[in-house]
């Protein structure tokens, strides 16, 4: 996916930018969310990220049926489906001269992941369930005149999945 962005800044404070979260000038994510605005970064910054994802499940009244017709449930001791993971992110940015700036980021907008046990009620629909994603974004930002610029960015997104299942 190819993204074009333009920005105009203006020397008023700020106008423009509230509730734009990570596309603000001070933010290396600039790269990522508004490659334009990487120009008026004036020194190469390097920016990372990480978001601990901890999830917590609750299962109530569960049940499957195998290939009998059986009606299976729950064991009292069926450990939670849900993983923890860690996410890691990072965006940098490189001014070649007042004109160019490079900038490159890595992250992952997508990812979910969750496995049941070879014996669990839900192994007929699943026993491992992973989506993975990687997001590389290289970008370039041009400012010919000294409150204008443009971007343009490249998202390449790489992507895994892995969906298990078991049978009688």
């Amino acid at each position: 996916m190819l993204s074009i962005a333009l920005s105009l800044r203006v020397r008023v404070s700020n106008i423009g930018l509230a509730n734009a979260g990570s596309a603000v000038y001070d933010n290396p994510a600039i790269e990522f969310f508004n490659p334009a605005g990487m120009a008026f970064v004036n020194n190469p910054v390097i920016g990372l990220s990480s978001v601990v994802i901890v999830p917590s499940t609750r299962i109530s009244n569960p049940f499957a049926t195998n290939l009998n017709g059986d009606t299976l449930t729950i064991h009292p001791n069926e450990p939670s489906p849900a993983v923890r993971a860690l996410i890691p992110g990072f965006y940098g940015i490189y001014p070649i001269n007042s004109q160019f700036v490079l900038g490159l980021g890595m992250t992952s907008p997508f990812g979910l992941s969750t496995e049941y046990s070879e014996n669990s009620f839900a192994r007929y629909f699943a026993t491992k369930s992973e989506i993975k994603t990687i997001d590389i974004t290289p970008g370039l930002s041009i400012k010919p005149f000294e409150h204008f610029s443009f971007g343009l960015g490249l998202d390449l997104l790489y992507g895994q999945a892995e969906l298990n299942q078991a049978l009688d």
